[in-house]
């Protein structure tokens, strides 16, 4: 891996070590990663001195965001959104540690909750981007899935998965550049083991949204019960559906990084491999999910 020098001007802080070094040995003990090559390396230099960026990231697997720290954690000082629940001792104590043991303030809790036993996801909540500016005002860049995770239906095939909207939102705010990136976890011959490659992309920036701030202030008036004027209504609506827009075009981004597979030795159906990921990503356990 080249170094910050290497890179001339383009970007010269690094994630905390302790975060570094605690993906670094999760990565290292984890059986069914073989190996790791990291493409695109040469497009951080586009990014310019001290200018922190949003990093989306393809979330196939549970191993997605922490190959992305391990390839861009030399280069970026990097922040990383998880779920809530990993911030409570009660919750998940066993997440809670591992946090605090690779640097608490290196994670942005995401809304996330408990349904009949089950984790899930929460409704997309401005307020969930508010530590993410203040944690860019002070130089950090964010690491954000670019779509929700990969699921299986009812007969076993791969839901597709949808853009988030966190990265947009987050872009819209500030009018950074993102930097997409994409995890590929192509089987090897040993089953259950696989070549994982981390591509890189060219960084971008959004189109304007005029109004994506009135996000946060009406949805905060709807969260008190308060009921919105028509007025009110209808441009909540047109902004949310603005952002779902930006949330495609980020996550169209990532997912053209994939590797494709014509490069590799042929397996009978990307579904096959989707469906191994899976089963990856679901053993996976660390401080990041």
């Amino acid at each position: 891996m080249r170094t910050n020098e290497e890179f001339g001007t383009g970007i010269n802080r690094q994630t905390p070590l302790a975060l570094r070094r605690g993906i670094d040995a999760l990565i290292a003990i984890s059986k069914p990663i073989k190996s790791v090559s990291i493409e695109g390396q040469s497009n951080l230099i586009e990014i310019p001195q001290n200018t922190p960026v949003i990093v989306a990231v393809s979330h196939e697997t549970g191993f997605d965001i922490p190959l992305s720290i391990k390839a861009l954690g030399e280069h970026l000082d990097l922040a990383v959104t998880d779920q809530s629940t990993h911030h409570s001792l009660r919750s998940e104590p066993n997440m809670f540690l591992s946090l605090k043991m690779s640097g608490g303030e290196n994670y942005i809790p995401i809304s996330y909750g408990w349904e009949d036993g089950k984790k899930v996801p929460g409704m997309f909540d401005p307020s969930d981007a508010l530590p993410m500016i203040e944690a860019f005002n002070h130089g950090k860049s964010i690491i954000v899935a670019s779509h929700n995770p990969l699921t299986a239906d009812s007969e076993g095939g791969i839901k597709k998965p949808k853009p988030g909207y966190s990265a947009a939102y987050l872009a819209l705010l500030t009018g950074a550049p993102i930097l997409p990136v994409a995890i590929s976890m192509l089987p090897t011959e040993k089953m259950g083991r696989f070549d994982a490659i981390v591509n890189i992309g060219h960084s971008f920036t959004l189109a304007e949204q005029v109004g994506i701030e009135n996000i946060q202030l009406l949805s905060a008036k709807r969260k008190n019960g308060e009921k919105l004027t028509t007025d009110e209504a209808s441009e909540l609506g047109q902004q949310l559906k603005g952002l779902r827009g930006a949330g495609q075009v980020i996550f169209n981004e990532v997912i053209n990084l994939e590797v494709s597979q014509g490069s590799f030795p042929q397996y009978d159906t990307k579904q096959k491999m989707g469906n191994a990921a899976i089963k990856v990503g679901n053993s996976f356990v660390g401080p990041i999910c």
